[in-house]
């Protein structure tokens, strides 16, 4: 929940660290994609949820997103679509 709430803030300040550690967001992955068995694939869809709510409150998230096979999918794909809009690539 603290990574969620670290990228939570990210994607509300624009910040997302990166200089001496990995930023939030890649951060938030990674400390997940090889924990969460894939049976608790509820968690990613949580992960998921709560980053496009905080996305969509500043309007930054993807008229089509989805649909997706799983939850580890959807939230790969958002991770990667805040990567690209803090990168400025959106």
């Amino acid at each position: 929940m603290a990574a969620l709430v670290i990228v939570s803030r990210g994607i509300q300040t624009g910040l997302m660290n990166g200089v001496t550690h990995p930023r939030d967001f890649d951060r938030l992955y990674n400390m997940f994609a090889h924990r969460i068995p894939t049976d608790l694939d509820r968690v990613w869809w949580m992960i998921t949820l709560i980053l496009s709510l905080h996305l969509s409150a500043k309007d930054l998230l993807p008229e089509q997103f989805g649909p997706f096979a799983s939850g580890l999918e959807a939230a790969n794909a958002l991770i990667d679509h805040i990567a690209n809009v803090y990168e400025g690539r959106v």
